[in-house]
């Protein structure tokens, strides 16, 4: 019974696109508060931004904190995440969720989109995801195995 697990370096473009993500919500919420305070000041003739000075560090601070709190997190979870392929079931394991297992005799459709592979059984709930990002050897076997699942709608390019 092979069991895949994903690999730490892969995670490096999940960090990225999470710090890109934060940095864009941080600029988008700084620029809305810099410009509310600039459509006071020129409704009123006058502005103060003297609370700008303590909110904005305040702002940012919190923003870091909690960009690095949820990428530890998220790679606490990338780094627990087994896939076992096995000839009566396929499997993902990860931190924090519970074991999800589809019999091959379950599976309807296999997908394969920008994120992986896409396991679905009738149940629109269950359904399994086989990241892109596994080693390209596991991830080219898991797919070889699993297109070979008879009475499957595939869509595997």
């Amino acid at each position: 019974m092979p069991t895949y697990t994903t690999p730490p370096q892969s995670f490096n473009k999940i960090r990225r696109n999470m710090i890109k993500r934060s940095l864009l919500i941080s600029l988008i919420l700084i620029g809305f508060f810099i410009g509310w305070e600039m459509l006071k000041t020129k409704a009123n003739g006058s502005g103060d931004y003297t609370y700008l000075a303590f909110f904005l560090p305040f702002f940012l601070g919190i923003m870091i904190f909690t960009t690095y709190k949820t990428i530890k997190q998220q790679q606490e979870i990338w780094n627990s995440i087994v896939i076992t392929v096995d000839d009566v079931y396929v499997s993902r394991e990860q931190t924090g969720m519970s074991e999800t297992r589809i019999e091959r005799s379950q599976v309807t459709k296999i997908e394969e989109n920008q994120h992986g592979l896409w396991i679905q059984t009738d149940s629109k709930t269950h359904a399994i995801i086989i990241p892109r990002q596994l080693e390209q050897a596991d991830y080219l076997e898991i797919r070889e195995v699993l297109s070979c699942i008879p009475r499957v709608d595939q869509q595997i390019k």
